[in-house]
Protein backbone atom coordinates (compact mmCIF):
# COMPACT_ATOMS: atom_id res chain seq x y z
CA UNK A 1 0.00 0.00 0.00
CA UNK A 2 1.41 3.59 -0.98
CA UNK A 3 0.27 5.95 1.59
CA UNK A 4 -3.69 7.40 1.07
CA UNK A 5 -4.15 6.40 -2.21
CA UNK A 6 -3.83 2.66 -1.04
CA UNK A 7 -2.32 1.46 -4.41
CA UNK A 8 -0.54 3.23 -7.33
CA UNK A 9 -2.82 3.79 -10.06
CA UNK A 10 -1.36 4.47 -14.01
CA UNK A 11 -4.12 4.40 -16.58
CA UNK A 12 -1.01 3.42 -19.25
CA UNK A 13 0.28 0.48 -17.67
CA UNK A 14 -1.88 -2.78 -17.96
CA UNK A 15 -1.29 -4.35 -14.95
CA UNK A 16 -1.63 -1.50 -12.64
CA UNK A 17 -4.61 -1.97 -10.47
CA UNK A 18 -7.82 1.01 -11.25
CA UNK A 19 -9.71 2.71 -8.57
CA UNK A 20 -13.29 1.63 -9.03
CA UNK A 21 -16.11 4.35 -7.91
CA UNK A 22 -18.58 1.21 -7.16
CA UNK A 23 -18.63 -2.56 -7.08
CA UNK A 24 -21.84 -4.36 -6.89
CA UNK A 25 -23.63 -1.68 -5.39
CA UNK A 26 -21.01 -0.23 -3.14
CA UNK A 27 -19.47 2.86 -3.16
CA UNK A 28 -16.62 4.34 -1.04
CA UNK A 29 -17.74 5.60 2.67
CA UNK A 30 -20.91 2.63 2.41
CA UNK A 31 -21.00 0.37 5.75
CA UNK A 32 -20.76 -3.11 4.45
CA UNK A 33 -20.05 -6.71 6.07
CA UNK A 34 -19.20 -9.79 5.21
CA UNK A 35 -21.88 -11.69 3.10
CA UNK A 36 -20.95 -14.98 4.82
CA UNK A 37 -20.31 -14.78 8.54
CA UNK A 38 -17.86 -17.89 8.41
CA UNK A 39 -15.33 -16.00 6.20
CA UNK A 40 -15.39 -12.90 8.59
CA UNK A 41 -12.18 -14.40 10.91
CA UNK A 42 -13.33 -11.77 13.34
CA UNK A 43 -13.96 -8.70 11.33
CA UNK A 44 -17.25 -8.10 12.45
CA UNK A 45 -19.07 -4.98 10.28
CA UNK A 46 -20.33 -2.70 10.61
CA UNK A 47 -17.07 -2.02 8.17
CA UNK A 48 -16.59 1.50 5.87
CA UNK A 49 -15.55 0.58 2.84
CA UNK A 50 -12.87 3.56 1.88
CA UNK A 51 -11.59 2.07 -1.47
CA UNK A 52 -12.45 -0.14 -4.29
CA UNK A 53 -9.65 -1.42 -6.67
CA UNK A 54 -9.86 -3.82 -9.54
CA UNK A 55 -6.89 -6.15 -10.19
CA UNK A 56 -6.32 -7.91 -13.48
CA UNK A 57 -6.26 -11.84 -13.38
CA UNK A 58 -2.67 -13.09 -14.75
CA UNK A 59 -3.67 -13.42 -18.43
CA UNK A 60 -1.27 -16.65 -19.11
CA UNK A 61 -2.71 -18.40 -15.87
CA UNK A 62 -6.15 -17.53 -17.26
CA UNK A 63 -7.25 -15.76 -13.73
CA UNK A 64 -10.28 -13.42 -13.95
CA UNK A 65 -9.96 -9.74 -12.77
CA UNK A 66 -11.44 -9.39 -9.20
CA UNK A 67 -12.00 -6.37 -6.75
CA UNK A 68 -10.70 -5.65 -3.59
CA UNK A 69 -12.12 -3.12 -0.99
CA UNK A 70 -10.30 -1.13 1.30
CA UNK A 71 -12.14 -1.02 5.17
CA UNK A 72 -12.06 0.39 8.11
CA UNK A 73 -12.82 -1.83 11.02
CA UNK A 74 -13.57 -0.11 14.42
CA UNK A 75 -11.42 -0.27 16.80
CA UNK A 76 -11.40 0.31 20.78
CA UNK A 77 -11.05 3.85 21.89
CA UNK A 78 -9.75 6.60 20.28
CA UNK A 79 -7.44 5.64 17.11
CA UNK A 80 -7.75 2.28 17.44
CA UNK A 81 -9.50 1.70 14.01
CA UNK A 82 -7.73 -0.71 11.53
CA UNK A 83 -7.35 -0.99 7.95
CA UNK A 84 -8.22 -3.98 6.05
CA UNK A 85 -8.01 -5.36 2.73
CA UNK A 86 -11.04 -7.94 1.63
CA UNK A 87 -11.73 -9.43 -1.74
CA UNK A 88 -15.05 -7.42 -2.92
CA UNK A 89 -17.07 -10.08 -3.75
CA UNK A 90 -16.70 -11.44 0.02
CA UNK A 91 -18.74 -8.38 1.36
CA UNK A 92 -22.27 -6.82 1.27
CA UNK A 93 -23.52 -3.12 2.02
CA UNK A 94 -25.68 -2.97 4.89
CA UNK A 95 -25.85 0.74 4.95
CA UNK A 96 -25.60 3.82 2.48
CA UNK A 97 -22.72 6.11 3.58
CA UNK A 98 -24.87 8.83 3.63
CA UNK A 99 -27.74 7.41 6.02
CA UNK A 100 -27.92 8.17 9.84
CA UNK A 101 -27.77 5.40 11.98
CA UNK A 102 -30.96 6.23 14.32
CA UNK A 103 -33.62 7.74 13.17
CA UNK A 104 -34.08 11.90 11.96
CA UNK A 105 -35.48 14.16 14.21
CA UNK A 106 -38.43 14.63 11.24
CA UNK A 107 -41.27 12.29 12.80
CA UNK A 108 -43.03 9.01 10.96
CA UNK A 109 -39.89 8.56 8.85
CA UNK A 110 -39.32 4.73 7.58
CA UNK A 111 -36.10 2.85 6.19
CA UNK A 112 -36.10 3.46 2.43
CA UNK A 113 -36.33 -0.01 1.25
CA UNK A 114 -33.59 0.19 -2.12
CA UNK A 115 -31.45 -2.62 -1.09
CA UNK A 116 -28.43 -0.21 -1.71
CA UNK A 117 -29.84 2.93 0.32
CA UNK A 118 -31.29 2.51 3.42
CA UNK A 119 -31.47 6.11 4.00
CA UNK A 120 -34.65 7.51 6.43
CA UNK A 121 -37.40 8.59 4.32
CA UNK A 122 -41.24 10.47 4.84
CA UNK A 123 -43.66 9.69 3.16
CA UNK A 124 -45.80 13.27 1.66
CA UNK A 125 -48.49 14.72 -0.32
CA UNK A 126 -48.55 17.63 -2.71
CA UNK A 127 -50.72 20.22 -1.58
CA UNK A 128 -51.95 21.10 -5.30
CA UNK A 129 -52.30 17.60 -6.55
CA UNK A 130 -52.83 15.25 -3.78
CA UNK A 131 -49.74 13.29 -5.08
CA UNK A 132 -48.34 11.01 -2.98
CA UNK A 133 -44.29 11.15 -2.75
CA UNK A 134 -41.37 10.39 -0.77
CA UNK A 135 -38.83 13.21 0.71
CA UNK A 136 -35.22 12.83 3.05
CA UNK A 137 -36.15 12.94 6.13
CA UNK A 138 -33.44 15.85 7.46
CA UNK A 139 -33.58 19.22 6.06
CA UNK A 140 -31.57 19.99 3.34
CA UNK A 141 -30.09 24.67 2.64
CA UNK A 142 -30.69 23.68 -1.10
CA UNK A 143 -34.13 21.30 -0.90
CA UNK A 144 -36.65 22.26 -3.45
CA UNK A 145 -39.67 20.99 -1.07
CA UNK A 146 -40.63 22.71 1.61
CA UNK A 147 -42.86 20.07 3.98
CA UNK A 148 -45.57 20.73 6.70
CA UNK A 149 -47.24 18.14 9.82
CA UNK A 150 -50.72 18.79 8.73
CA UNK A 151 -54.17 17.47 10.50
CA UNK A 152 -54.17 14.02 11.33
CA UNK A 153 -50.56 13.67 11.49
CA UNK A 154 -49.71 13.73 7.63
CA UNK A 155 -46.63 15.13 6.06
CA UNK A 156 -47.90 18.23 3.61
CA UNK A 157 -45.69 19.22 0.51
CA UNK A 158 -45.49 22.37 -1.92
CA UNK A 159 -42.57 22.76 -4.49
CA UNK A 160 -40.33 25.97 -3.31
CA UNK A 161 -39.47 28.46 -5.90
CA UNK A 162 -35.44 29.61 -5.76
CA UNK A 163 -35.21 32.52 -2.64
CA UNK A 164 -38.95 31.80 -1.45
CA UNK A 165 -38.61 31.62 2.55
CA UNK A 166 -40.60 29.04 4.26
CA UNK A 167 -43.77 29.52 6.26
CA UNK A 168 -43.87 28.80 9.70
CA UNK A 169 -43.55 25.67 10.69
CA UNK A 170 -41.85 24.22 7.42
CA UNK A 171 -38.81 22.44 7.10
CA UNK A 172 -36.56 22.38 3.84
CA UNK A 173 -35.79 19.15 1.80
CA UNK A 174 -35.17 17.01 -1.13
CA UNK A 175 -36.72 14.64 -3.24
CA UNK A 176 -35.90 11.14 -2.67
CA UNK A 177 -35.40 10.62 -6.15
CA UNK A 178 -33.12 13.27 -6.27
CA UNK A 179 -30.70 11.01 -3.45
CA UNK A 180 -31.57 7.35 -3.60
CA UNK A 181 -29.27 4.89 -5.38
CA UNK A 182 -32.62 3.42 -7.00
CA UNK A 183 -35.00 5.96 -7.74
CA UNK A 184 -36.78 4.38 -10.28
CA UNK A 185 -37.89 1.76 -7.31
CA UNK A 186 -40.39 4.56 -6.52
CA UNK A 187 -41.54 5.11 -9.90
CA UNK A 188 -45.10 3.87 -10.94
CA UNK A 189 -44.00 1.85 -14.07
CA UNK A 190 -46.38 2.80 -17.58
CA UNK A 191 -48.14 -0.25 -19.11
CA UNK A 192 -46.64 -1.80 -21.82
Amino acid sequence: MTGPGFYRTDPSDPEAPVLLDEHNGMRAHDLVEYAEPSLAFGLTGPMELLALYRFAGMRGEGDADFTQAVVRVPGEGPGADTTHEINADNLRKIRHGGAPLTPPSIGGARQCTAATCGAWIIDVVYVRSGRATVVDAQSSGDGNLAISLGSGGRWSARMLAAGVPLLAGEVRVRSHFATCSEPGRFRKRKAS
